[in-house]
């Protein structure tokens, strides 16, 4: 009986470890989502603020002339 009592707690042990992972990588994925969304908007306000395209903007960053810190620089000026 002891035995089947210590497999229980260490079936239970690792099934809630495995939870904290997942939570924590759902944490992480939700930040990362975040970060994109915010890149996303700040493009295109970007965008608007110089009357171009959201597509021209990426195109920009693509062909490096224009990087993402100009467009957090002028964000926060913008503010």
């Amino acid at each position: 009986m002891i035995m089947f009592e210590t497999l229980t707690f260490l079936t239970l042990g690792a099934a809630y470890i495995f939870e904290l992972i997942q939570e924590s990588k759902e944490r992480e994925e939700e930040e990362r989502q975040e970060k994109i969304r915010g890149l996303k908007i700040k493009v295109f306000c970007y965008a608007i603020r110089h009357g171009l395209l959201y597509n021209e903007v990426v195109k920009k960053i693509e062909r490096k002339e224009l990087s993402i810190d100009d467009i957090k620089c002028e964000s926060e000026e913008n503010k």
